[in-house]
């Protein structure tokens, strides 16, 4: 059962005050708080409407990287082990230049490039060879487009955990007073 906790008021803070002016639902808005998220896969919802009626977002981080296949029995062994699509971002070296190898089969996460399409290499004893490519797309279930409240928003949330064992963590933030006292 995933359990709950509360969004750091600092990644909320920042991520609002980017998107003060815009729409925070918007498909754009969640890409960019995901990037603000430290797990690889794991629920967030989040409620705004102090002093009208509140609206919800509800959606789910799934952060992998797909390896580039090279031959038929890599195709195969994908599809038979898919757990080989996941890897700890935490021991993966990340940044917008190559960094200093510490280790055969090292992996660094290249970022800064400016695309969607961001690749991992892997150190092959004499250089970083392509490995794959990270996928980070947000599934969005609510996207504040109607009423929706925290309660509402975080059941909701909680059945879509049941069906999704992987993701352990619902980060939550409500900013609603509608009906409260």
């Amino acid at each position: 059962m995933a359990r709950e906790q509360p969004l750091e008021p600092a990644v909320v803070r920042t991520w609002l005050a980017r998107w003060e002016q815009r729409d925070p639902f918007c498909d754009d808005a969640v890409r960019d708080l995901q990037t603000l998220l430290p797990d690889n896969h794991c629920y967030v919802v989040i409620t705004l409407g102090t002093g009208r009626e509140p609206r919800s977002l509800v959606f789910c981080r799934c952060r992998h990287v797909f390896p580039l296949t090279r031959n038929i029995t890599e195709v195969q062994n994908l599809k038979q082990n898919p757990e080989l699509l996941e890897y700890d971002f935490y021991k993966m070296l990340v940044g917008p230049v190559a960094p200093m190898v510490r280790n055969d089969s090292q992996f660094w996460h290249q970022t800064g490039t400016g695309t969607r399409a961001q690749k991992v290499f892997q150190w092959n004893g004499a250089d970083w060879i392509l490995y794959g490519f990270v996928r980070d797309d947000p599934i969005i279930s609510k996207q504040g487009k109607q009423e929706c409240g925290f309660m509402e928003a975080l059941a909701y949330t909680h059945e879509l955990a049941r069906w999704n064992p992987s993701a352990k963590l619902i980060y939550t933030f409500d900013n609603s007073t509608w009906g409260n006292a």
